[in-house]
């Protein structure tokens, strides 16, 4: 039992009376519960125990298909190293000619938003300062395009995901995160 929780309750009940634009409340309490949850599997953050998976999707500027041998690899990299910086974990993902779809487990601190301003910002920024090529096709700075796709697994199963992903995998089942030739 030393990996699960049974039931956490927090309560408390007071006799004081808070007074609110004319409304009186007397004797509160609430109750939080938390059903048997196997911990092994998620990550224990303080008073919380979460999982959020996310499936991203993000294009490069134009669709031009500059994802291709060392700047696949490269973008591969950032994108790992981005992701271990915020304890983000890769679940799959693949670095296609002209975009990169992705699934992640993220911290509940960190906003969808947040996550994929952190990945395309790094990642644009060293890639133009170690590829002087791509800066004549990119004149604005702008590497990737302004949005990006984002679902839930929970809105499509984590299994129609990696079905998608799976497909576009090179033959290295060792590797959760591959490029694309």
């Amino acid at each position: 039992m030393k990996n699960r929780v049974k039931a956490i309750r927090h309560s408390f009940a007071g006799d004081s009376v808070i007074d609110f634009k004319g409304f009186m409340l007397r004797k509160y309490s609430v109750t939080l519960f938390v059903s048997t949850c196997d911990l092994k599997k998620w990550p224990i953050l303080t008073r919380l125990v979460a999982t959020y998976e996310y499936h991203f999707v993000w294009v490069t500027k134009y669709r031009y298909k500059v994802l291709t041998g060392d700047v696949a690899l490269r973008v591969r990299e950032l994108v790992r190293q981005t992701c271990e910086i915020f304890e983000i974990k890769i679940l799959k993902g693949v670095v296609r000619q002209d975009h990169v779809p992705i699934l992640v487990s993220a911290p509940p601190h960190m906003a969808p938003g947040e996550i994929m301003r952190r990945i395309k910002g790094r990642s644009s920024s060293k890639l133009f300062e170690e590829f002087p090529m791509l800066k004549k096709r990119y004149w604005g700075r702008h590497f990737w395009a302004r949005g990006y796709f984002c679902v839930t697994v929970g809105q499509m199963t984590e299994e129609m995901v990696k079905q998608y992903l799976e497909h576009h995998f090179e033959p290295n089942p060792s590797d959760n995160f591959r490029t694309e030739s």
